[in-house]
């Protein structure tokens, strides 16, 4: 059968989500570029501060320009987070102006809420549904027309996930798609989305790879219990990067930054190269994400004394210091990091998927969010 887009939406279409706290790659853009950023580029990596006075003169950033260029996305496409709002939204983009509605996409028959959408290569997406009485997540893929209409919505191929799939990243050749799962604490779920969301407990960190053309899935697991997050795919396509820390008595322990051969045999997730691990002098770790050479990446991180925030990058176990930001009256400085390196494909939305992390500490059980609710079409 021929795809069929979605019915067009009217002008008065239910409000769209607001962006979340970190958005997707690329994050060097908000929707219709309206935030207006001083920008710092740190090998690759580009800072951005929500106050120029939080930039302290002769930083790299102080009045200048970045150093890289980056395509304007033509769409955002929004989850919804509330009954009343529609499965997602794609709305159009205008320089300038308000962005203008699209399309706005029912959910399947059967599909639970969206919690996660993920651009992937040739101008596809992948959105990840909950279900939460069965504590089940199902991927669904989709096209997007060049008007902003979807196309084409379809479950991938390997059925229903067992827990709940957070932070995804899709391979360069987009056939593949990498998740972490958290299993459910019950089913005393939180209405989001049109339905009801479970509550995570803490567990051992598994990290799933699943072939979306043949269903075929793969998973790789570690003892004790620790937070999985920055799962990002290396330009080879079988190199995974990602986070670990350990978590003892609600605190999370020092950061590693680790970098799997998803073809080589083993299912143990420590046993992935370690590229980064955390010290003092980045003090806490933000984000640490590889790059898309398998072998290096940057972060960023907050020491306590004196406050600042610390741009680093990394390669190998060995660490640069780029950048340190002071706090100023006890005021942090909001940052997003984008790569750089063009289209990574992932959500990327810290050290751990489920985003249950806060000043150092481990928040559990927790309502599962919804992370990673805004993707960019161009």
């Amino acid at each position: 059968m021929p795809d069929e887009p979605n019915p067009r939406p009217d002008e008065d279409a239910p409000a769209p989500a607001r962006r979340p706290r970190r958005p997707s790659v690329p994050v060097a853009l908000s929707v219709a570029a309206a935030v207006a950023a001083t920008v710092a580029v740190v090998s690759g990596a580009r800072l951005f501060a929500d106050d120029p006075g939080d930039v302290p003169d002769g930083h790299p950033s102080a009045g200048g320009k970045p150093r890289h260029e980056y395509r304007q996305p033509r769409f955002s496409l929004q989850v919804g987070r509330s009954a009343k709002q529609p499965w997602f939204t794609v709305l159009g983009l205008r320089n300038h102006g308000q962005p203008k509605p699209a399309d706005t996409v029912r959910a399947p028959s059967g599909a639970g809420p969206a919690q996660a959408i993920v651009e992937a290569p040739h101008n596809t997406f992948f959105v990840a549904a909950v279900q939460a009485k069965r504590c089940e997540t199902r991927l669904y893929r989709f096209r997007l027309a060049g008007d902003g209409h979807v196309i084409g919505i379809r479950p991938v191929s390997g059925g229903a996930l067992p827990g709940i799939a957070g932070g995804p990243a899709v391979s360069p050749d987009g056939n593949r798609i990498a998740f972490a799962s958290a299993p459910c604490a019950g089913n005393d779920g939180e209405a989001s989305g049109g339905g009801a969301v479970p509550r995570l407990r803490p567990a051992p960190p598994a990290l799933s790879v699943l072939d979306t053309t043949t269903g075929r899935r793969r998973t790789w697991t570690a003892t004790g219990t620790a937070a999985l997050g920055e799962i990002v795919w290396a330009a080879d396509g079988r190199t995974l990067g990602y986070t670990l820390a350990d978590i003892a008595g609600g605190n999370l322990g020092p950061v590693t930054v680790h970098a799997l051969d998803t073809a080589a045999s083993g299912t143990d997730l420590r046993a992935g190269r370690v590229l980064f691990r955390q010290t003092a002098e980045v003090g806490k770790v933000g984000t640490a994400i590889m790059s898309a050479d398998g072998r290096s990446g940057h972060g960023t991180g907050e020491r306590a004394q004196p406050p600042a925030t610390v741009l680093f990058s990394f390669e190998e176990g060995r660490i640069e210091i780029g950048s340190t930001i002071p706090h100023r009256d006890g005021r942090g400085v909001g940052v997003m990091v984008s790569t750089g390196e063009g289209p990574r494909y992932a959500c990327l939305n810290g050290v751990d998927a489920f985003d249950r992390t806060m000043s150092g500490g481990f928040e559990a059980p927790a309502p599962f969010p919804v992370s990673c609710s805004i993707a960019w079409g161009y």
